[in-house]
């Protein structure tokens, strides 16, 4: 019976061992695994990544056996024409992945590009990245690390001939990228490293635990915990550690290996009880203690008692190897006696064997023959021998000698100065420009509120010049900020780096405030935007972009505002601590920028306006308001300052006329002077009419505010303000303003459609070229507003001092959203009559993406030809040509006494295999004639934008037409 129980038991047992085997299996078959082997490898030339092939055709290309080259082809361009290879790799599974490049090293005629540009595109932003391909060619390069990749086509790489530098003088090669799997999309990331500065280290603490170093010892017990943690941070990557203590003989408590950072600093933190009551005199087995870990001894190797526990530890060939010595008593060798001839003798063979293994020994003196409370002391030794033999140490290893106060209180403190004998390499120093001319060095100078590392864009994509943020429901602002790698800190060339990216905002103004005190990314009178986390750059990577999204939903209101990134990293900290003062923070920091610049279009006889908001520095501390064009203003500025005074009392210069407080200022500006500022802000409306017949051009405006002089109150009311920079400039804004020309054509919106609850919704951003909106729908992707098939269902005229700022809508009530929605077109009219329309929009299905399935809005070119020595009469031919294609045919008229012209360049339908027109960031220039003339500046096409370019041919032109490259400055 007692047997058949067995059984059953055992059968019992077995049944559930299948069970569990077949349920864990099944799990192994439903969960997904994760290899750190995945690669996905991406070829310029491979058809399965490449998705323009068509942009590459005629593109000059090198095959064959060529050195350093992936597969069997690498492009390669000597000019800034606008090629790229666009590379979308298939991902076979979610996660973060590290992206490589590689390049070739060709011999040639032209040096290789130190910027080639690689756009990188995951799902959560854009990456900018510059490469000098003069480095590390015929090898895979990391420029990219924690890309968010979906699983599919979820991430993409462009690679692009456009560099920094001009045609002629580089050549740009375009072969492959790697996608590297590094963690799972839910996997936390690693944390940062440390600084590194020292590189690996192999250390042995070799310490006298007699009694009369006692008080030492406690010193290094009460601090061990924090000298560990910057000896890793000095390492880099985990140190090893050796701890050998020696009395009247040498014990080892730790060898010398990897990964005993606890167990050594728990026996550092306890070292006071290793203290025995000394040997049987005065000297210690110093020496003997540096024999057994320069030799590696073990306890077999000695006398019985001489030594316990064996040191085999292995230095590491890359590391710096050092040993600290720290004692109060010359060397005796294992009996106790120092013997002259002898023991000094040792001690010098011992640092000669260092030496030869490229081990450093510092050596630490703890001089209690000079502490009178230490009755265990010696009171006279023989002192200038022992500092002699210490020294000794130092000099023929290359260590540093150092001698502690005489109660061992600064014992640690010794010990760690070693670290400060490594060279500062391997920092990593990001940085971003606070103006044009910044070169990185701290403090900068300038004007520091304008920086061009942020830009505003509308929509996802990045543009090439700073628009205006816009408000409104189902706009996209997209704020781009470009890190750049390399500043004037780092001595060994770029490092990588990991942090993130901070973006603020504040209200328009002056002396915007931080709060060090606050925990937060955005403090005091600065308000989060959006942060990107986990940027890592390479040491290979010239500079990053990041985009971070600002809803036109999230935009408080319609005005312009003060914006500043802020790059935070444990590897590349601040240069200072933050204080109050933002503007002496951007100053200060090569971290934080300060971007208040803003581009305005605006016809003659419109009005440009903004709030600036004027901050006091302190409670009855007085500030200038100054508003300071570059050039003479065509038309009047006024400054409505009813916010700081209800009286007509202000004073300032440049004044011309009052009406209450609404004060106009000279046509070369003014300053408003000796400002006390109610509360903690006051705000000033600032209008700038143009007037009409204003010659088109820009006018930049600077408005800032200026403390001159405190007249005496620094040191009474603000004893911690910062010092002023001599111009007392405390932080601004920067306005420029685009005058446009009489009859500037309109301008072509591209109106988002969405469905909310009244109905369907355009949305739209407003350009000051358009005078009205005229809303139309239709039944037909192609129809024509103001035929038969197509309604007006609405005129809007934005208010005359909207600059761009507030969006503009229109909601059609209650349509269907099915197979019958109504398409829709925005007709923009300008001031003389002229219009453009929209692309169509619809909430049909199959319908949402109209842009992807037809031609985007066109690009469109404009204005007068001077051509000198007008030798002809007759009509000239005008092409715009891109990519070696002609996009758009015109010719030059003579009119009225001046030549003009006027073309529009088609967009690419992107659903079609052909190519009809522009893409974004294609080159766009303008042939005239037939002969052959090329201008150096370069440009891009961008879809829906309207630019005046007046052009001038140098040379008269006679029977025989010239052909003549001139750039567009697109919009």
């Amino acid at each position: 019976m007692q047997r058949d129980q067995h059984i059953v038991h055992r059968l019992r047992l077995a049944v559930l061992l299948a069970l569990v085997f077949v349920q864990l299996m099944s799990l192994l078959a439903i969960t997904p695994t994760y290899s750190q082997t995945i690669e996905v490898i991406c070829d310029s030339e491979d058809e399965n990544c490449l998705t323009n092939p068509e942009d590459l055709e005629g593109v000059p290309f090198l095959a064959g056996a060529v050195d350093g080259m992936h597969g069997e082809r690498v492009y390669l361009s000597e000019n800034n024409s606008g090629i790229s290879a666009r590379l979308v790799p298939n991902i076979p599974q979610d996660g973060y992945y590290a992206i490589d490049e590689i390049h070739p090293a060709i011999d040639g005629v032209l040096p290789r590009t130190s910027s080639a540009t690689y756009r990188i595109q995951d799902r959560n932003s854009t990456r900018i990245v510059k490469v000098d391909q003069m480095r590390n060619p015929g090898q895979w390069n990391e420029i990219a690390r924690e890309v968010w990749c979906e699983a599919g086509r979820g991430c993409a790489v462009e690679m692009s001939d456009q560099t920094d530098e001009p045609d002629g003088t580089r050549r740009v090669y375009i072969d492959a990228v790697r996608f590297r799997f590094v963690r799972p999309a839910d996997d936390p990331p690693p944390p940062p490293p440390g600084p590194g500065y020292c590189g690996p280290i192999d250390l042995v603490l070799a310490i006298d635990t007699t009694n009369t170093t006692l008080a030492a010892l406690n010193n290094i017990a009460e601090g061990a915990e924090g000298f560990i943690g910057e000896l890793q941070a000095a390492a880099g990557v985990e140190a090893q550690l050796g701890l050998v203590v020696f009395e009247s003989g040498v014990r080892v408590i730790h060898d010398l290996a990897p990964n005993n950072t606890d167990e050594v600093l728990a026996d550092l933190q306890r070292l006071p009880d290793f203290q025995r009551q000394g040997g049987n005199s005065y000297p210690e087995p110093s020496d003997e203690a540096l024999n057994t870990i320069i030799n590696g001894l073990d306890e077999a190797d000695r006398e019985p008692g001489q030594q316990t526990g064996d040191f085999n530890g292995v230095w590491r060939e890359d590391a710096r190897k050092v040993i600290v010595l720290l004692t109060d008593a010359l060397p005796a060798g294992l009996d106790d006696t120092y013997t002259p001839g002898v023991d000094d003798v040792q001690a010098n063979a011992m640092a000669e064997a260092a030496a030869a293994q490229g081990i450093e020994i510092v050596p630490i003196l703890v001089p209690t023959y000079d502490d009178p409370n230490n009755p265990g002391a010696q009171q006279d030794p023989d002192r200038e021998l022992l500092e002699q033999i210490m020294q000794n140490y130092a000099d023929v290893t290359g260590g540093t000698f150092r001698k502690t106060a005489p109660d061992g209180s600064n014992t640690l403190l010794s010990i760690q100065d070693f670290l400060s004998e490594c060279p500062i390499t391997g920092q990593p120093d990001i940085w971003m420009r606070d103006n044009l001319d910044d070169d990185s060095i701290e403090p900068s100078t300038g004007v520091f509120y304008a920086s061009p590392d942020i830009t505003v864009c509308h929509g996802p994509n990045q543009c090439a010049q700073d628009e205006t943020l816009v408000r409104g429901a189902g706009i996209v602002n997209s704020i781009y900020v470009t890190l750049r790698n390399h500043g004037y800190k780092e001595e060994d060339g770029p490092q990588a780096a990991r942090g993130k990216l901070a973006l603020c905002y504040s209200p328009l103004g002056g002396h915007s405030s931080w709060d060090p005190e606050a925990d937060g990314n955005c403090t005091g009178d600065w308000i989060e935007v959006g942060v990107v986390e986990d940027i890592f750059i390479s040491a290979n990577t010239d500079s990053v972009t990041v985009r971070v999204e600002w809803p036109g939903e999230r935009v408080p209101a319609a005005a312009h505002y003060c914006m500043i990134a802020r790059w935070i990293s444990d590897e590349d900290p601040m240069n200072g601590a933050e204080g109050t003062y933002t503007a002496e923070n951007v100053r200060n920091n090569n971290n934080i920028v300060w971007q208040n610049f803003n581009v305005v279009n605006a016809a003659p006889g419109r009005i440009v306006a903004h709030d600036f908001a004027v901050r006091p520095l302190g409670p009855g501390i007085p500030t200038d308001l100054v508003i300071e064009p570059d050039n003479t203003f065509p038309g009047t500025i006024t400054v409505d300052a009813s916010a700081i005074t209800t009286t007509d009392v202000i004073e300032g210069q440049g004044i011309v006329a009052r009406e209450g407080n609404r004060i106009t200022l000279s046509s070369r500006g003014g300053r408003l002077s000796n400002l006390i500022i109610p509360g903690n802000a006051a705000t000033v409306r600032i209008s700038y009419r143009i007037a009409p017949g204003a010659p088109a051009g820009m006018q930049t405006i600077d408005v800032y505010q200026q403390v001159l002089n405190l007249n005496g109150l620094n040191e009474m009311l603000l004893p911690d303000l910062p010092d002023l920079p001599e111009d007392g400039n405390i932080g601004g804004a920067r306005l420029v303003i685009n005058i446009l020309p009489e009859g500037a054509p309109p301008v072509r919106t591209q109106p988002v459609i969405r469905l909310v609850e009244a109905g369907t919704q355009l949305v739209w951003v407003h350009e000051p070229e358009n005078q009205a909106y005229e809303v139309w729908a239709g039944d037909t992707a192609d129809f024509t507003p103001g035929v038969i098939s197509s309604t007006l269902l609405m005129t809007i005229t934005p208010a005359l001092d909207n600059n761009g700022t507030e969006a503009l809508s229109y909601t059609h009530a209650l349509t269907d959203t099915g197979v019958n929605a109504p398409f829709y077109r925005i007709r923009s009219v300008n001031s003389t009559g002229d219009t453009v329309d929209s692309l169509a929009r619809s909430l049909r299905p199959q319908s949402q993406d109209v842009a992807f399935t037809m031609a985007p809005a066109p690009a469109e070119v404009w204005g007068l030809v001077d051509i000198r020595g007008r030798a002809i009469t007759e009509t000239i031919p005008i092409r715009a040509v891109s990519n070696g294609r002609t996009y758009a045919e015109g010719v030059i008229t003579h009119v009225d006494g001046v030549w003009r012209y006027a073309l529009s360049m088609p967009g690419d339908i992107l659903a079609t295999d052909n190519r009809e027109g522009g893409r974004t960031g294609d080159i766009v220039n303008l042939v005239i004639g037939d002969q052959f003339l090329v201008a150096e500046e370069k440009v891009r096409w961008v879809a829906g934008s309207t630019q005046y370019v007046n052009l001038t041919l140098a040379q008269s032109l006679d029977a025989t037409s010239v052909k003549h490259y001139i750039p567009l400055i697109m919009r």
